[in-house]
């Protein structure tokens, strides 16, 4: 019985640890942009110039050879244009999202969630929505075929 005894106190003494809520919040307002090849599904290099946010005063000065770009969403409308200047040509693409507020307890306090995203637009020859939902753990939401 005693021999036991340290080994109960401890998980007594550990489980209150577990009262306090996880306050680990993945969300976010980046989307991450691939850009895939037009005759197949392998990414392409594209030689970007610089990518213009409609409704900020954000751009994006890339000046750099990319297979993916992220880029902000506002949080404060339902949609966003991008403007994407690169290889001597300049193509939009217009994003749609809800926010929804989440609170995971009353010790965390709320956050903004950016889901349902959907192409309103795009001049590109493809786009395509992969995750519907930013969060810091999605490696590609949106895929674009140039």
């Amino acid at each position: 019985m005693v021999r036991f005894f340290p080994l109960g106190f401890l998980i007594l003494l550990f489980s209150s640890c577990l009262n306090e809520p996880d306050c680990i919040v993945t969300s976010s307002n980046k989307v991450n942009i691939a850009f895939l090849k037009l005759t197949s599904d392998s990414t392409r290099a594209v030689e970007l110039d610089s990518i213009l946010v409609m409704g900020t005063d954000s751009v994006f000065n890339m000046g750099d050879s990319v297979t993916s770009v992220s880029l902000p969403v506002n949080p404060g409308v339902i949609q966003t244009t991008f403007k994407f200047y690169y290889e001597s040509r300049m193509d939009t693409l217009t994003l749609s999202y809800v926010r929804v507020t989440r609170v995971i307890s009353p010790a965390c306090g709320a956050f903004n969630q950016i889901q349902n995203l959907a192409v309103v637009s795009s001049s590109f020859f493809s786009t395509k929505v992969l995750v519907p939902q930013l969060s810091t753990s999605s490696t590609t939401n949106v895929t674009i075929k140039l």
